[in-house]
């Protein structure tokens, strides 16, 4: 069973090869709809016609005309090769017959390993590589060359072979045996996209790692031929983002669909700055040293043709406006000139000047990948007006020649990016105006809409096979706040029991519960609930639940839920129990014993009605945001360590601070999302502590909406590991083997033995430890000197290894004694080192 077709089954991870075998060596390869279509590199007149959500070859297209290459193209609609004259032609997707000549291309593009073409019907417009350099835009009417672009490699050498068009991103594949390149770029307003905004795409590059020939586009998936019979596949979304994904979605509120687009909310508005022709103009503008004409009003003086510049290599800048009177402001807008690739930001923080000192209103960090002339859209939370505001740079995106914008607009917004939508009848409006990334939506422009009204629905929408060049109006798949948890059980000939990791948010009212089997096996399933994330196990019967004994086959077929019970089941039902907001879900599967075979549980769904406490949605699950995040920290020996937890399952980051400087991330910026509970285990180096002083050590922490609490301790700067130390307690050497102090021994006569040293050895870990060992290293002593050690002054028994079998918590010691001993044929020598060192196991 493929169940909901190829996904489910084989995109697991970043990259792969599909399970099908095909007959030939695999060449140009292009997607209609839900068929797969690939040339072969034996048989240049047969086109193999594969069935995606089988993965089975539907039929074989014998060709009336033989390609002259092996190159495939579509425009979404209709299928496309080339023949031997160097013209394009469309080919009957169910006959192979060689229908209508759509174009003959001006420039003589080579044959060689060329395999994927695309046409924009819409725009006329071909889009292909030749193999060599360079990839063209061609006049599909004239066949005249629009734009040809160049300087997509970055630096590597080898050959474009195809082109693909996907979700809003351009993509090339260029191949230099043993490995292939993937290039990508953001298509900025597909809308308007043409020949002039092609030749402005700026290229980032992806290792595939090996060959590629030929490429096409599943959504946010791409499959590859490799000239062999193996047909290998990426995901798209794990190597760019969310951005490229082909998930999209849309807010339902007070009876209206709205979306979120800060970019789309300003590109019409009047920014608050009015245009300026000098730095005095019309407000006050100023910055750092700047290069040549390059001066700071040029980003207010409304050309597309000028901007601000900073002087040669100097990237840490600062860009200042002062407003004509105060302005009350909450969005910003920057345009990238990047005419020197990475020339634009990558950090930077704005400050507004509240009469006697400078504020920050807006950090942002690891802006990357800015196309020329693009525009980023900034919004934050501000209810005051300011006179005096200032951008302070830190990083550009690589280039030696400092910090460079185009463009900047300034705007105040009273509902943030929220654009009211008219009712979606289509995908591709949904993915035109839908929310890719629901990160970019904050706690506070949420509150905007729940200050109204606090109802708000999410809706999810996705399409195995959206595109933006399809032009075709697809059904709309719609999932209403759906939990997904996906249970894969290869089921032996006894009953089975399968726990899925993920839980099941249930902070509102649940409308239902819906199961869907691949088989039809609802009489052979009994379910069963925690509350407590497995700790205990629960059956719903005549109006309570009870106690299940999971261990207890029998007492699960007998009250464990059918199907259909836990489908029956509604808010009410879970009230008194669900008091951390989410439960667990467990299945038994009863099966035969002469069965053999798969069942999979495609999908748990609960759908939700959700109130405007805030909400989110990963991994298909709707979460009800109305906790804060909290922390369990311990510091001990150097050794900061706990969980950081959300009692609603949402997603928590965090970021350190030491002595007031970013101390992890470095960068100061809060960690990634991730799920609750998130460990925290982190070692403080000893060389950025303040040995013998008081630090400082903060962590923030938030949840997805923002909400940031703090945890903050103070100690004295100490080593970590294990320390030797003398009688008075000084350390002989720091954790790392710096020496702080020597013992002396004195000067010794041969025959003599030294006075014995007690030395102390203690656990300045943040762990426990055991099975310690105390060695003497002799070798940098004369000959006829060693180093003795015993556990005990009197009697000083001699041991060169000492063992401890007891454990030591921190800050616990045990103590030893150390002497030189000497023999009457000792070497004369006026000096000797040795070294005692330790080791223990961690528990």
């Amino acid at each position: 069973m493929m169940g909901n077709g190829l996904y489910q089954s084989i995109f697991d991870g970043v990259k792969g090869n599909i399970s099908i075998v095909m007959p030939e060596k695999c060449s140009g390869v292009t997607r209609i709809n839900d068929e797969v279509f690939i040339s072969t590199s034996n048989k240049k007149n047969i086109v193999y016609v594969l069935d995606f959500q089988s993965l089975t070859i539907k039929r074989t297209l014998q060709l009336a005309n033989t390609m002259w290459c092996y190159c495939l193209g579509t425009d979404g609609k209709r299928l496309f090769a080339r023949l031997s004259d160097y013209t394009i032609k469309e080919i009957d997707i169910q006959t192979g017959a060689t229908l209508n000549a759509i174009v003959k291309p001006e420039v003589n593009i080579p044959a060689t390993a060329l395999a994927s073409f695309y046409i924009d019907a819409k725009r006329n417009l071909l889009y292909m590589p030749d193999h060599k350099n360079s990839v063209y835009c061609i006049d599909v009417t004239t066949g005249k060359t629009l734009a040809v672009v160049d300087n997509f490699k970055n630096g590597i050498t080898g050959n474009p072979t195809s082109i693909a068009i996907t979700n809003g991103y351009f993509l090339i594949t260029l191949i230099n045996t043993p490995t292939s390149y993937v290039y990508y770029a953001k298509i900025p307003d597909y809308e308007n996209f043409g020949a002039d905004e092609f030749s402005k795409l700026k290229f980032n590059v992806y290792n595939y790692g090996s060959p590629i020939v030929g490429c096409c586009s599943f959504g946010s998936y791409m499959l590859f031929t490799k000239d062999d019979i193996n047909i290998s596949w990426l995901d798209l979304e794990k190597v760019i983002g969310k951005d490229v994904s082909n998930e999209r979605f849309l807010v339902q509120y007070d009876n209206k669909y709205i979306t979120f687009n800060l970019f789309e909310k300003t590109k019409s508005l009047t920014s608050l700055v009015p245009v300026m022709t000098t730095n005095n103009s019309n407000g006050i503008a100023a910055s750092s040293h700047h290069e040549g004409a390059y001066e700071a009003f040029r980003v207010f003086d409304g050309l597309d043709n000028t901007a601000w510049v900073t002087a040669k290599t100097q990237v840490r800048s600062w860009l200042s406006y002062e407003f004509i009177s105060p302005t009350l402001f909450n969005t910003y807008a920057l345009k990238s000139r990047e005419e020197n690739a990475g020339e634009s930001p990558r950090a930077w923080d704005l400050e507004a000047w509240n009469g006697s000192r400078w504020i920050t209103l807006d950090k942002r960090r690891n802006e990357v990948n800015w196309n020329k002339d693009e525009v980023r859209t900034y919004h934050f939370p501000n209810s005051n007006q300011y006179k005096k505001i200032r951008w302070r740079f830190y990083e550009n995106n690589g280039s030696v020649l400092g910090v460079a914008l185009r463009k900047i607009d300034l705007f105040h917004l009273s509902d943030s990016g929220w654009l009211e939508l008219s009712k979606p009848n289509n995908i591709d409006y949904v993915y035109k105006h839908g929310i890719s990334d629901l990160n970019q939506i904050k706690k506070e422009d949420w509150s905007l809409l729940s200050a109204i009204n606090p109802k708000v629905k999410l809706l999810r929408y996705t399409h195995d096979l959206l595109s933006d060049m399809s032009e075709d109006n697809n059904k709309l798949y719609v999932a209403k706040n759906a939990s997904r948890s996906v249970v894969r059980s290869q089921f032996t000939p006894l009953s089975q029991i399968s726990i899925p990791l993920g839980n099941i948010s249930i902070n509102e009212d649940v409308e239902k519960f819906s199961i869907e089997l691949t088989k039809d096996y609802k009489d052979n399933i009994r379910l069963f609930v925690s509350f407590d994330n497995g700790m205990k196990w629960e059956s719903f019967s005549q109006g309570k639940w009870k106690n299940l004994d999971i261990t207890d086959e029998d007492d699960i077929k007998k009250n464990g839920m059918r199907v259909w019970d836990f489908e029956s089941l509604r808010t009410e039902d879970f009230k008194a129990k669900a008091i951390y907001g989410f439960i667990k879900i467990g299945f038994m599967f009863d099966t035969k014993l002469n069965e053999k075979g798969s069942v999979d549980i495609d999908s748990i769904k609960a759908s939700i009605n959700t109130y405007m406490k805030g909400a989110r949605v990963s991994d298909l699950a709707l979460y009800i945001l109305n906790t804060t995040s909290t922390i369990n920290l311990s510091f001990i020996g150097n050794k900061l360590s706990g969980t950081l937890s959300d009692y609603d399952l949402g997603l928590v980051q965090y970021r350190v601070f030491l002595n007031d400087k970013p101390y992890y991330p470095l960068s100061g910026e809060f960690t990634n999302l991730h799920g609750s509970p998130e460990g925290i285990a982190l070692n403080i180096k000893n060389t950025e502590v303040k040995i013998g002083e008081k630090n400082t050590l903060i962590v923030e922490f938030k949840d997805y909406w923002g909400s940031v609490d703090s945890w903050t301790t103070h100690f004295i700067g100490t080593y970590a590991g294990l320390m030797f130390s003398d009688n008075l307690g000084k350390y002989y050497t720091t954790d790392i083997g710096e020496i702080l102090k020597y013992w002396n021994a004195g000067t010794l006569v041969a025959g003599q033995i030294s006075k014995e040293n007690k030395i102390t050895l203690t656990n300045m870990y943040g762990h426990k430890v055991t099975n310690i060992e105390v060695k003497g290293i002799n070798a940098d002593l004369p000959n006829g000197v060693r180093i003795e050690l015993s556990k005990e002054q009197f009697p000083f028994t001699p041991e060169e290894v000492l063992n401890w079998n007891t454990i030591l918590d921190y800050n616990q010691s045990v103590e030893f004694f150390a002497r030189l001993a000497t023999e009457l044929t000792a070497n004369s020598v006026p000096s000797g080192k040795f070294e005692i060192r330790a080791r223990a196991q961690k528990i």
